[in-house]
């Protein structure tokens, strides 16, 4: 049964329109009886004043119309769904969570705002709401691309843009300029190209490269961009990757007035990369040359996280080290996980690069390189070190090195060793508590990873009682065992 309120809004709105119907005639009576006079160049009555308040009135009553039919809709949005009558405020921050790229099901406003008119006017007027947008290849294929984007700016306001491009522009899509989907380029890189905050390439764009080049470096370039990823998943195995790193002859990707870029990752390319190397404060370098990687790092003065994974040697590259050392005062983060451990690495890691008591989180899971290098490299470490990650595999036979190293970090409260199979009793010996000596005080979190699945009951027992002796009143000692790497 309809309300009373929905009835008297029905019954206003037909009166409404026979109103306006019955003003529309009577303005079509008065335009036909108007002289009309075959004679152009006689004079007649010129004055349309009245003619010009009949349209005035009849503009303002559809006005009203509009304006009562979009009271209805609301009425019948509000009956049809329980969720709508919850505040603006409530509901925007919902749509916010709903909306966060980082979950695993996450919705774009557009289709939020498709519901009812209450869920578009909450999420056409949440500005955080149109900060992300993630381009795939459903993009490319819309002929309301261009709408989307334009919606996206307008809508939030004076906030700036995360982009991910899912997937690159196809290459058969070229106008007559030569550069695939020139508009959406455009819109993105040159119309507004102050509002970039993030930008992800997930597959590289090659045709837009030497634009990029030339957006970046000219004019305005991207005054506020501060994070900037290029990766190319175009293959997943790592020989393949290999080949093609030889084989590729991407352009060069170059970003140079990017006043405010500091984090940037780069992952599986093949292109010379330049950027302003001293300025970032982040960056992440994975299946790229070993040597390139090196020649990045030693450019990187004021680098507070620094990751490398996965580098490849190339023995044709040449990397020519500093005759003074490099002290990376900033250095926070310091993560290595590689198969490969180039001689230009353990040269520069000896010889050329120095940590400061910044340095608090270390991950080294490499068994590649000389053990007398990675012993030198590890003993040189700052005490200052509260998470470690090692591989320590190749220190069995050695467990007086292991005990050396880890004896000066007396900061440590989180430690994850990567052992071989068997399991290496005497690294569980070595993390026990005794009464005569108490290595590594501060120790908080225990994690070992090591590649068998089943232990016998005295391996398992000596574990346990390694965890056991850390346990203290008023502490709590996370311990944790996995199988594999």
């Amino acid at each position: 049964m309809l309300s009373t309120a929905t009835i008297h809004s029905t019954t206003t709105l037909h009166d409404s329109f026979r109103a306006v119907a019955a003003d529309i005639a009577a303005l079509n009576n008065t335009l036909q009886e108007a002289p009309i006079s075959d004679d152009f160049h006689s004079p007649i009555d010129t004055d349309t004043s009245f003619i010009n308040s009949q349209v005035d009135e009849v503009k303002t009553l559809i006005k009203q119309l509009f304006s009562y039919r979009a009271t209805l809709l609301r009425n019948r949005n509000f009956r049809r769904s329980a969720i709508c009558k919850l505040p603006p405020e409530a509901l925007g921050e919902i749509f916010q969570h709903v909306c966060y790229p980082d979950t695993k099901k996450f919705t774009v406003p557009t289709r939020l705002g498709a519901i009812c008119s209450h869920w578009r006017h909450v999420a056409w007027s949440v500005p955080q709401l149109w900060t992300e947008l993630n381009i795939g290849g459903r993009f490319w294929k819309s002929s309301y691309r261009l709408r989307l984007l334009d919606l996206y700016y307008k809508n939030m306001g004076g906030l700036l843009f995360n982009i991910t491009i899912r997937r690159a522009p196809e290459e058969n899509s070229k106008n007559a300029r030569g550069v695939p989907f020139q508009d959406v380029f455009d819109r993105l890189f040159i119309r507004h190209a102050d509002r970039l905050k993030t930008l992800t390439f997930e597959e590289l764009p090659v045709s837009w490269f030497s634009s990029l080049e030339k957006a970046s470096n000219t004019g305005q370039g991207f005054p506020n961009l501060e994070s900037l990823e290029f990766s190319d998943n175009c293959c997943d195995n790592p020989l393949i990757s290999l080949a093609l790193f030889f084989l590729k002859k991407n352009p060069p990707i170059a970003f140079y007035n990017v006043p405010n870029l500091r984090r940037l990752i780069l992952r599986d390319i093949t292109s010379t990369v330049e950027f302003p190397w001293a300025q970032l404060t982040e960056l992440s370098l994975s299946d790229i040359n070993s040597e390139t990687a090196l020649d990045i790092v030693l450019q990187c003065q004021n680098i507070v996280t620094l990751k490398l994974e996965d580098l490849m040697t190339s023995p044709d590259i040449e990397v020519t080290l500093p005759n003074e050392e490099l002290v990376l005062q900033n250095l926070e983060v310091f993560e290595y996980r590689s198969s490969h451990l180039s001689v230009h690495w353990e040269k520069a890691l000896v010889k050329c690069l120095s940590f400061t008591n910044s340095l608090k989180k270390l991950i080294w899971l490499t068994r590649d390189g000389t053990p007398d290098l990675r012993r030198e490299f590890l003993l040189r470490l700052p005490t200052s070190i509260t998470e470690l990650r090692l591989d320590s595999s190749k220190d069995r036979d050695n467990i007086r090195d292991l005990e050396e190293i880890l004896v000066r970090l007396t900061s440590l409260r989180t430690i994850m060793l990567h052992l071989e199979d068997p399991i290496d009793l005497e690294t569980v010996e070595l993390l026990t508590v005794k009464e005569e000596a108490s290595l590594l005080p501060t120790l908080r979190s225990i994690g070992l990873v090591m590649m068998r699945s089943e232990y016998d009951y005295q391996q398992m027992a000596d574990i346990l009682n390694m965890v056991r002796s850390r346990w203290e009143e008023g502490y709590d000692v996370d311990s944790g065992f996995q199988s594999g790497a």
